[in-house]
């Protein structure tokens, strides 16, 4: 297995070095080692950043086909060109990506859900930082999966705020979501609006919005995950 085009690394010598009786088991190693490698330069912090942890190796094979919509589950992340190069950071949580290609510790991914200059922008990002529709189960008091249902409904023209009017708003409201939430109570901006949920007593306060997001015809709209 070699790195992705565009990325290069070499192992150190030394690692190839091994004595006779663990030879076998090095050469079967080789294309785990080789990804490590050639993503340990992606992980290292720049001045100022907080360390990231090491990626959880996942089984691609596991994984839907791609391509497909995912979101992020937490914050902060970057996604990264060949070499490393950062492209965009991700402060906020549940930021909605297109899913391109997935290896197992990082996917090739488009970021639908970034903002300004930084949407639509193509690169990598940590396979373990990514989740969609019928992965692993949200807990009830995440703000991803309140975010989710939220979506469902107003794709169906269903539980829009009252200064609303289904179904072309729908749309503005998934596009809202798909920016990703900050601070707690999450909170999610675009466009001069704001909506904000509320987690309390083990059930979620009802939506409250401030502001009418602008227009985004087709937002609603996702790729579904197809099982290989």
């Amino acid at each position: 297995m070699l790195p992705p085009t565009g990325m290069f690394c070499t192992l150190p010598a030394r690692q190839l070095e091994e004595p006779p009786v663990v030879a076998s088991r090095v050469i079967r190693a080789l294309p785990l080692l080789l990804l490590a490698a050639c993503w340990a330069p992606q992980m290292a912090p720049s001045d100022g950043e907080e360390p990231v942890d090491q990626p959880t190796p996942i089984d691609p094979q596991a994984w839907p086909s791609p391509p497909f919509t995912a979101w992020t589950l937490r914050a902060p992340a970057s996604i990264v060109g060949p070499g490393g190069a950062p492209l965009a950071k991700l402060d906020r949580a549940g930021v909605r990506v297109e899913v391109l290609q997935v290896l197992p510790v990082r996917a090739r991914l488009r970021c639908t859900g970034c903002r300004d200059e930084r949407r639509d922008v193509e690169g990598w990002l940590q396979s373990d930082l990514l989740w969609w529709p019928g992965a692993t189960e949200l807990s009830m008091d995440s703000p991803l999966r309140r975010a989710q249902e939220l979506r469902d409904a107003w794709a169906k023209g269903q539980d829009l705020p009252e200064t609303l009017t289904p179904p072309t708003d729908g749309d503005a409201l998934c596009a809202l979501l798909d920016t990703g939430w900050s601070d707690s109570p999450p909170r999610w901006h675009r466009g001069g609006a704001t909506l904000m949920l509320e987690y309390r007593d083990e059930h979620w306060l009802p939506t409250r919005l401030n502001g009418v997001p602008p227009p985004a015809p087709g937002a609603c709209a996702r790729t579904l995950p197809e099982t290989r």
